[in-house]
């Protein structure tokens, strides 16, 4: 019924949407991709559909099970080169399905955010931010706006400012809410339905009574609710690593509605009854170009090339990344110097 309800000026302008981010060469590479995923072919068959290109690894808060937040070495800090981002766009504009902006740092500190964003967008990615809120200015609201952001994810794991700062170290409640209502103020006054906006809650034993709290507000604010429980991990590797047994049920969720969080500490050795899918169909950058081979690896050390010195087609096929996908492919590997896939307590691993 509200499909009925949008004029023919918004349908129009929801299928150039539609077109743009997936358009029929999109949908074959997508295809092609997860057909190799599926085979778990030596090197994928198809363009990356995900890419993660990160826009910085600043960042002013300090949460503390973020490698960032704790300062772990591991990553150098930096904001991404536009020339290098817009090379990545270019290199995929054509086959990407979604672009996220997002991975260990705060990307709204990038003093060309938004001109970054309008870029990718005007090259037809879906591109998506996740924000802890704290910088957001109304210049910035409305530059995202009008750069044509497709989603904004406000990081808020909490509904009052005690449970809030417990774990976002040096965050302002306060000031997150207000820059929520202010992004969403600028879409209204532009009249615009993007960028669609969410508000994520981590859930841990410290906040899981506030949940409701943060659905009403949510409500009142006009955005959606996205509620999951919080993860722990070390400061570079899995959710099982790098914490002691009284750190992990310090932080823990012991409400029966969160089932998932036991999870990361359950006795089964895999969070997914699949394989990792990011070595097959996603390609994450970071600032200076070392390319990580999925989301959850902080250092460094672990990635499998660079794609500004090597070429991102290149890392992709390096001896490297191609000895992680034998890991799931149940491959015998071959000599070398073991990958952090070896370890990965995420993704279902042939016996």
């Amino acid at each position: 019924m509200t499909a009925l309800a949008i004029p023919a000026a918004g349908l129009r302008e929801r299928a150039r949407d539609l077109a743009r981010h997936y358009g029929a060469a999109k949908l074959a590479n997508a295809a092609l991709a997860e057909l190799g995923y599926r085979l778990r072919t030596r090197d994928p068959l198809g363009d990356p559909t995900t890419l993660v290109v990160e826009l910085t690894t600043h960042c002013q808060l300090r949460c503390p099970l973020c490698p960032t937040g704790i300062a772990a070495p591991g990553r150098t800090r930096q904001h991404i080169r536009a020339e290098d981002f817009q090379a990545i766009v270019d290199r995929y504009r054509r086959t990407a399905l979604r672009l996220f902006l997002t991975d260990w740092g705060e990307p709204l500190l990038h003093p060309r955010a938004a001109e970054l964003i309008a870029y990718a967008e005007s090259r037809g990615l879906w591109t998506a931010i996740s924000t802890n809120g704290m910088h957001l200015p109304d210049d910035l609201a409305r530059a995202l706006v009008e750069a044509r952001l497709s989603h904004a994810t406000f990081s808020i794991d909490g509904a009052s400012q005690e449970s809030y700062e417990r774990y976002r170290v040096r965050g302002e409640l306060a000031t997150v809410l207000g820059n929520v209502e202010r992004l969403v103020a600028a879409r209204n006054a532009l009249g615009s339905r993007r960028p669609h906006v969410s508000w994520q809650f981590l859930v841990f034993r410290h906040n899981q009574h506030e949940v409701e709290a943060a659905r009403a507000k949510a409500r009142e604010l006009g955005v959606e609710l996205d509620v999951r429980a919080g993860g722990l991990g070390g400061p570079n590797e899995s959710p099982h690593e790098g914490r002691s047994a009284p750190d992990k049920l310090a932080w823990l969720v012991d409400d029966p509605r969160w089932p998932e969080a036991r999870g990361y500490f359950a006795a089964e050795p895999y969070l997914e009854d699949r394989h990792c899918w990011w070595l097959w169909k996603a390609l994450v950058v970071s600032p200076t170009g070392s390319a990580p081979p999925c989301c959850c690896t902080f250092d460094e050390r672990h990635d499998v090339g660079n794609v500004f010195t090597s070429g991102p087609d290149e890392v992709r096929r390096s001896p490297r990344a191609r000895r992680m996908r034998a890991v799931f492919r149940g491959d015998p590997l071959p000599a070398g110097e073991p990958v952090v896939c070896e370890r990965c307590d995420v993704f279902k691993r042939p016996v």
